[in-house]
Protein backbone atom coordinates (compact mmCIF):
# COMPACT_ATOMS: atom_id res chain seq x y z
CA UNK A 1 0.00 0.00 0.00
CA UNK A 2 3.08 2.81 -1.13
CA UNK A 3 5.02 1.38 1.86
CA UNK A 4 8.88 1.18 1.05
CA UNK A 5 10.88 -0.56 1.59
CA UNK A 6 8.96 -3.49 2.33
CA UNK A 7 8.69 -4.19 6.20
CA UNK A 8 8.70 -7.11 8.33
CA UNK A 9 5.37 -7.75 10.02
CA UNK A 10 5.98 -8.44 13.92
CA UNK A 11 4.99 -12.19 15.26
CA UNK A 12 1.41 -11.29 16.45
CA UNK A 13 0.97 -8.46 14.65
CA UNK A 14 -2.50 -8.14 12.67
CA UNK A 15 -2.67 -8.00 9.17
CA UNK A 16 -6.59 -6.81 7.49
CA UNK A 17 -6.67 -7.89 3.50
CA UNK A 18 -10.04 -7.25 2.86
CA UNK A 19 -9.56 -7.42 -1.17
CA UNK A 20 -7.82 -8.63 -3.78
CA UNK A 21 -6.06 -7.19 -6.74
CA UNK A 22 -5.62 -9.11 -10.06
CA UNK A 23 -3.11 -8.31 -13.10
CA UNK A 24 -4.51 -7.74 -16.74
CA UNK A 25 -4.87 -10.48 -18.22
CA UNK A 26 -4.35 -12.63 -15.61
CA UNK A 27 -5.73 -16.22 -15.44
CA UNK A 28 -9.09 -17.95 -13.82
CA UNK A 29 -8.26 -17.26 -10.25
CA UNK A 30 -9.03 -20.10 -7.36
CA UNK A 31 -13.16 -20.08 -6.43
CA UNK A 32 -14.17 -19.71 -3.39
CA UNK A 33 -17.25 -20.62 -1.63
CA UNK A 34 -19.39 -20.39 2.07
CA UNK A 35 -19.76 -23.89 2.94
CA UNK A 36 -22.76 -24.25 5.23
CA UNK A 37 -22.91 -26.52 8.22
CA UNK A 38 -25.18 -29.48 7.86
CA UNK A 39 -27.67 -29.60 10.69
CA UNK A 40 -30.57 -32.41 10.37
CA UNK A 41 -34.30 -31.56 12.01
CA UNK A 42 -36.62 -34.81 12.12
CA UNK A 43 -39.90 -34.11 10.42
CA UNK A 44 -43.90 -34.42 12.71
CA UNK A 45 -46.93 -35.77 11.72
CA UNK A 46 -49.95 -33.65 12.86
CA UNK A 47 -53.19 -35.34 12.53
CA UNK A 48 -56.97 -33.64 13.31
CA UNK A 49 -59.69 -35.06 13.10
CA UNK A 50 -63.80 -33.85 13.04
CA UNK A 51 -67.10 -35.76 13.38
CA UNK A 52 -70.53 -34.70 13.40
CA UNK A 53 -73.28 -37.55 14.10
CA UNK A 54 -75.68 -38.19 11.06
CA UNK A 55 -78.36 -36.97 13.05
CA UNK A 56 -76.61 -33.60 13.89
CA UNK A 57 -75.81 -33.23 10.82
CA UNK A 58 -79.44 -33.34 9.10
CA UNK A 59 -80.44 -30.76 12.22
CA UNK A 60 -81.35 -27.33 10.28
CA UNK A 61 -80.15 -24.48 12.47
CA UNK A 62 -81.46 -21.30 12.47
CA UNK A 63 -77.50 -19.62 12.36
CA UNK A 64 -74.43 -20.39 11.24
CA UNK A 65 -73.17 -23.11 8.03
CA UNK A 66 -74.03 -26.48 9.96
CA UNK A 67 -72.69 -28.66 12.42
CA UNK A 68 -70.37 -30.37 10.21
CA UNK A 69 -68.89 -27.69 8.45
CA UNK A 70 -68.59 -25.54 12.17
CA UNK A 71 -66.71 -28.77 13.41
CA UNK A 72 -64.53 -29.03 10.37
CA UNK A 73 -63.90 -25.85 10.98
CA UNK A 74 -62.50 -26.11 14.35
CA UNK A 75 -60.50 -29.10 13.53
CA UNK A 76 -58.81 -26.36 11.14
CA UNK A 77 -57.64 -24.31 13.71
CA UNK A 78 -56.71 -26.94 15.66
CA UNK A 79 -54.58 -28.50 13.49
CA UNK A 80 -53.09 -25.21 12.41
CA UNK A 81 -53.07 -24.24 16.43
CA UNK A 82 -50.59 -27.35 16.97
CA UNK A 83 -48.57 -26.66 13.93
CA UNK A 84 -47.46 -23.16 15.08
CA UNK A 85 -46.67 -24.22 19.05
CA UNK A 86 -44.85 -26.97 17.79
CA UNK A 87 -42.72 -24.33 15.26
CA UNK A 88 -42.11 -22.39 18.51
CA UNK A 89 -41.38 -24.73 21.21
CA UNK A 90 -40.84 -27.92 19.42
CA UNK A 91 -37.97 -30.62 20.77
CA UNK A 92 -36.79 -32.82 18.24
CA UNK A 93 -37.00 -36.44 18.94
CA UNK A 94 -37.36 -39.91 17.34
CA UNK A 95 -37.92 -42.97 18.88
CA UNK A 96 -40.88 -45.59 18.80
CA UNK A 97 -44.42 -45.25 20.26
CA UNK A 98 -45.10 -47.05 23.42
CA UNK A 99 -48.59 -47.61 22.19
CA UNK A 100 -48.45 -49.04 18.96
CA UNK A 101 -44.72 -49.66 18.16
CA UNK A 102 -44.40 -47.55 15.52
CA UNK A 103 -41.51 -44.57 15.07
CA UNK A 104 -42.54 -41.54 16.14
CA UNK A 105 -40.82 -38.16 15.58
CA UNK A 106 -40.52 -34.73 16.53
CA UNK A 107 -39.45 -31.67 14.93
CA UNK A 108 -37.20 -28.88 16.54
CA UNK A 109 -39.09 -25.54 16.72
CA UNK A 110 -37.70 -22.08 16.67
CA UNK A 111 -36.36 -21.86 20.85
CA UNK A 112 -34.97 -25.08 20.32
CA UNK A 113 -32.76 -24.09 17.27
CA UNK A 114 -31.48 -20.75 18.83
CA UNK A 115 -30.97 -22.76 21.97
CA UNK A 116 -28.43 -25.10 20.26
CA UNK A 117 -27.10 -23.06 17.70
CA UNK A 118 -27.56 -19.50 19.46
CA UNK A 119 -27.71 -20.09 23.25
CA UNK A 120 -26.63 -16.52 23.84
CA UNK A 121 -29.73 -14.93 21.83
CA UNK A 122 -31.65 -16.52 24.44
CA UNK A 123 -32.22 -13.20 26.84
CA UNK A 124 -33.79 -13.05 30.35
CA UNK A 125 -35.35 -9.53 30.79
CA UNK A 126 -34.41 -8.02 34.33
CA UNK A 127 -37.27 -6.65 36.81
CA UNK A 128 -37.27 -3.75 34.46
CA UNK A 129 -36.35 -2.66 31.13
CA UNK A 130 -35.44 0.15 29.49
CA UNK A 131 -34.69 0.89 25.85
CA UNK A 132 -30.88 1.39 26.40
CA UNK A 133 -31.42 -2.54 27.76
CA UNK A 134 -33.93 -3.88 24.97
CA UNK A 135 -31.37 -2.43 22.55
CA UNK A 136 -28.56 -4.43 23.56
CA UNK A 137 -30.68 -7.60 23.88
CA UNK A 138 -31.70 -7.05 20.35
CA UNK A 139 -28.27 -5.73 19.19
CA UNK A 140 -26.36 -9.12 18.71
CA UNK A 141 -29.39 -10.47 15.92
CA UNK A 142 -28.28 -7.46 13.72
CA UNK A 143 -24.85 -8.91 13.12
CA UNK A 144 -25.82 -11.39 10.90
CA UNK A 145 -28.12 -11.56 7.29
CA UNK A 146 -29.12 -14.66 5.34
CA UNK A 147 -29.12 -11.62 2.24
CA UNK A 148 -26.53 -9.21 2.34
CA UNK A 149 -28.70 -7.10 -0.17
CA UNK A 150 -31.85 -6.85 2.50
CA UNK A 151 -32.17 -4.75 5.14
CA UNK A 152 -31.57 -5.25 8.91
CA UNK A 153 -35.53 -6.29 9.76
CA UNK A 154 -36.81 -8.93 12.49
CA UNK A 155 -40.04 -9.67 13.10
CA UNK A 156 -41.04 -9.93 17.09
CA UNK A 157 -43.91 -12.01 17.72
CA UNK A 158 -44.92 -11.05 21.33
CA UNK A 159 -47.54 -12.18 24.20
CA UNK A 160 -49.82 -9.64 25.28
CA UNK A 161 -47.17 -8.17 28.41
CA UNK A 162 -44.41 -8.14 26.49
CA UNK A 163 -45.95 -6.16 23.67
CA UNK A 164 -47.28 -3.23 26.44
CA UNK A 165 -43.80 -3.54 27.81
CA UNK A 166 -42.12 -2.68 24.51
CA UNK A 167 -45.25 0.15 23.65
CA UNK A 168 -44.46 1.92 27.23
CA UNK A 169 -40.26 1.52 26.60
CA UNK A 170 -41.76 4.09 23.16
CA UNK A 171 -44.06 6.25 25.72
CA UNK A 172 -41.40 6.41 28.01
CA UNK A 173 -38.77 7.13 25.32
CA UNK A 174 -40.28 10.87 24.30
CA UNK A 175 -43.37 12.48 25.23
CA UNK A 176 -46.47 13.32 23.19
CA UNK A 177 -49.11 16.01 24.38
CA UNK A 178 -53.20 16.02 24.45
CA UNK A 179 -55.06 18.80 22.87
CA UNK A 180 -58.35 20.23 23.39
CA UNK A 181 -60.97 19.11 21.70
CA UNK A 182 -59.31 15.09 21.20
CA UNK A 183 -61.39 12.23 20.75
CA UNK A 184 -59.04 9.69 21.30
CA UNK A 185 -55.46 9.48 23.25
CA UNK A 186 -52.74 7.23 23.72
CA UNK A 187 -50.38 5.18 21.42
CA UNK A 188 -50.02 1.95 19.58
CA UNK A 189 -46.64 1.24 18.51
CA UNK A 190 -46.63 -1.36 15.58
CA UNK A 191 -42.76 -1.07 14.57
CA UNK A 192 -39.69 0.42 16.29
CA UNK A 193 -36.10 1.06 15.74
CA UNK A 194 -32.79 0.66 16.86
CA UNK A 195 -29.33 2.48 15.88
CA UNK A 196 -28.90 -0.73 13.49
CA UNK A 197 -31.89 -2.02 12.57
CA UNK A 198 -35.83 -2.34 12.53
CA UNK A 199 -38.08 -4.42 14.29
CA UNK A 200 -42.30 -5.16 13.07
CA UNK A 201 -44.47 -6.07 16.62
CA UNK A 202 -46.96 -8.77 16.06
CA UNK A 203 -49.11 -9.94 19.49
CA UNK A 204 -48.86 -13.77 18.74
CA UNK A 205 -52.20 -14.90 20.54
CA UNK A 206 -50.66 -18.39 21.09
CA UNK A 207 -48.40 -16.73 23.15
CA UNK A 208 -51.44 -15.34 25.59
CA UNK A 209 -52.27 -18.72 27.08
CA UNK A 210 -50.89 -18.43 30.33
CA UNK A 211 -48.69 -15.64 32.44
CA UNK A 212 -45.33 -16.94 31.18
CA UNK A 213 -46.10 -17.15 27.65
CA UNK A 214 -48.01 -13.32 27.23
CA UNK A 215 -43.82 -12.67 28.84
CA UNK A 216 -42.10 -13.79 26.05
CA UNK A 217 -41.15 -12.61 22.77
CA UNK A 218 -39.99 -14.41 19.39
CA UNK A 219 -37.59 -12.36 17.63
CA UNK A 220 -37.49 -14.06 14.06
CA UNK A 221 -35.99 -13.33 10.77
CA UNK A 222 -38.58 -14.37 8.43
CA UNK A 223 -36.06 -14.49 5.12
CA UNK A 224 -34.05 -17.28 7.20
CA UNK A 225 -37.08 -19.16 8.02
CA UNK A 226 -39.63 -21.46 5.79
CA UNK A 227 -41.16 -24.90 6.54
CA UNK A 228 -40.16 -27.85 5.04
CA UNK A 229 -42.92 -30.59 3.87
CA UNK A 230 -42.15 -34.20 3.18
CA UNK A 231 -42.89 -34.75 -0.40
CA UNK A 232 -46.67 -35.22 -0.74
CA UNK A 233 -47.39 -34.83 2.90
CA UNK A 234 -48.49 -30.86 2.09
CA UNK A 235 -51.94 -31.00 4.19
CA UNK A 236 -54.00 -33.78 3.10
CA UNK A 237 -58.15 -33.77 3.94
CA UNK A 238 -59.62 -37.14 4.15
CA UNK A 239 -63.75 -37.95 4.56
CA UNK A 240 -64.84 -40.57 6.64
CA UNK A 241 -68.67 -41.91 6.17
CA UNK A 242 -69.17 -38.40 3.93
CA UNK A 243 -68.98 -37.50 0.18
CA UNK A 244 -69.34 -40.97 -0.91
CA UNK A 245 -65.67 -41.58 -0.07
CA UNK A 246 -65.50 -44.24 2.80
CA UNK A 247 -67.25 -45.66 5.60
CA UNK A 248 -65.79 -47.17 8.87
CA UNK A 249 -69.31 -47.88 9.75
CA UNK A 250 -69.86 -45.41 12.23
CA UNK A 251 -73.20 -43.73 12.38
CA UNK A 252 -71.45 -40.17 11.89
CA UNK A 253 -69.91 -37.85 9.03
CA UNK A 254 -66.29 -36.60 9.64
CA UNK A 255 -62.82 -36.71 8.22
CA UNK A 256 -58.61 -35.90 9.10
CA UNK A 257 -56.37 -33.80 8.38
CA UNK A 258 -53.04 -34.79 8.42
CA UNK A 259 -50.09 -32.83 7.81
CA UNK A 260 -45.89 -34.04 7.50
CA UNK A 261 -43.58 -31.15 8.06
CA UNK A 262 -40.02 -29.27 9.68
CA UNK A 263 -39.05 -26.51 10.85
CA UNK A 264 -36.37 -24.86 8.42
CA UNK A 265 -34.30 -22.30 9.59
CA UNK A 266 -31.23 -21.28 7.76
CA UNK A 267 -29.67 -18.13 10.02
CA UNK A 268 -30.55 -18.92 14.12
CA UNK A 269 -27.84 -16.64 14.78
CA UNK A 270 -30.20 -13.56 13.31
CA UNK A 271 -33.12 -14.92 16.02
CA UNK A 272 -33.61 -14.70 19.53
CA UNK A 273 -35.83 -15.48 22.27
CA UNK A 274 -36.99 -12.48 25.33
CA UNK A 275 -38.19 -14.13 28.58
CA UNK A 276 -39.79 -12.07 31.38
CA UNK A 277 -40.19 -9.09 30.21
CA UNK A 278 -42.62 -7.61 33.18
CA UNK A 279 -41.92 -3.73 33.02
CA UNK A 280 -40.35 -0.81 31.55
CA UNK A 281 -38.37 2.18 32.54
CA UNK A 282 -36.96 5.45 31.77
CA UNK A 283 -33.52 4.44 32.78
Amino acid sequence: GGTSPLTTIASGAKLAVPFNAQPEGSPKPASRAVKPDRVMNYTQIFRNGWSQSRTMAAIKQVVGNGTVAENKQDAITFHSQEIEYATLFGRKYMGTDSQTGEPIHTMDGIEAVINEHAPTNLREAGTTTNYEQLEDMLDPLLDWKTQSMSGNSRTIFCGSQALKVINNIGRLSGEYQLNDGQTNFGLSLKTFSTTRGRFNLVEHPLLNVNDDYKKMAFVVDLSSFDFAHLEGRDTQVEYINGDMKSTDGTDATGGIFTTELTTEIDNPFAMGVLYNLRKASAS
